[in-house]
């Protein structure tokens, strides 16, 4: 069954079985429409767990304020709860991710946040200590960071082979990271994926953002922290210290500017508070 199809199927179920309000039919159609033109009008087996949280991290990307991407993920997870219970797939909905309602504080780690996590990474593993500050260092999202290759870091560059839409790009990365990467390099044997566990397996992205929540837990940082908090420090680091906007675009993966100007809102709010804290 189409995309297409099947959203037209799951809302005449809503307006006849659910009595849903003109209002509801019209915020429902638009979100499904969205996701279509994303996706594409394919078959609704495309429409995984995978592909739903990389649907969930475009949404952040392109600026989507919490509250919107908190409406638009429940109304596909109820779309896909309604294809569940009719057998039409096997993606089980409770799997899917919805982020939290209301406006939360802006997703980067402060200097200070920064400070303690880089810290903390003195005691954690050195594979650890390589994801981490490369995330920081390149903003690579975690999707592009389990699928590097060996041959994609060279020196300080990193070529991002996997990026969204699958359109190529080269970022870079500090000394920092490149040292970390070396001192993880130096432990492993050359595999495919330049980050894999003992077996020689890429990691997962699930298990990627376990261990950097776990390590921000233990650098005493409150805040929920993730691959995603990490991505934006990066491009927040960049424009508090004078980048332009356009020159961080690139770096980011944002085919549009507009979603790399939405890190001018975290920026100038942090920068009155900290002329207020030192100004006399």
């Amino acid at each position: 069954m189409l995309l297409s199809e099947a959203i037209e199927r799951y809302m005449r179920y809503m307006i006849e079985r659910r009595d849903a309000t003109e209002t509801t039919d019209i915020t429902y159609r638009s979100i499904l429409r969205k996701l279509k033109r994303y996706m594409g009008d394919v078959d609704i087996s495309k429409l995984t767990l995978h592909a739903i949280d990389e649907y969930a991290i475009y949404l952040a990307d392109c600026g989507l304020a919490q509250k919107t991407r908190h409406t638009n993920i429940s109304t596909i997870r109820s779309f896909m709860r309604y294809l569940y219970g009719r057998g039409f797939t096997d993606v089980r909905p409770e799997g899917i991710d919805v982020p939290r309602p209301g406006n939360r504080e802006a997703n980067f780690l402060t200097a200070e946040e920064q400070e303690l996590l880089y810290k903390q990474l003195r005691y954690e593993s050195v594979r650890t200590r390589a994801i981490v500050r490369t995330i920081i260092a390149s903003g690579l999202r975690v999707s592009e960071l389990v699928n590097l290759h060996y041959d994609d870091i060279y020196k300080r560059s990193v070529i991002v082979r996997s990026g969204k839409g699958r359109k190529p790009r080269v970022t870079f990365i500090n000394q920092g990271a490149r040292t970390a990467i070396n001192n993880y390099l130096k432990t492993k044997p050359r595999t495919e994926y330049l980050f894999t566990n003992k077996d020689g397996d890429k990691l997962s992205r699930q298990y990627i953002t376990q261990i950097i929540t776990a390590c921000a837990e233990r650098a005493g940082i409150v805040k929920h922290v993730s691959p995603h908090t990490l991505r934006h420090t990066f491009a927040t680091n960049l424009l508090m210290n004078g980048a332009r906007a356009e020159v961080v675009q690139p770096m980011m993966g944002h085919e549009n500017i507009r979603s790399t100007l939405i890190y001018m809102h975290f920026t100038n709010p942090y920068l009155q508070r900290e002329y207020e804290k030192y100004a006399p």
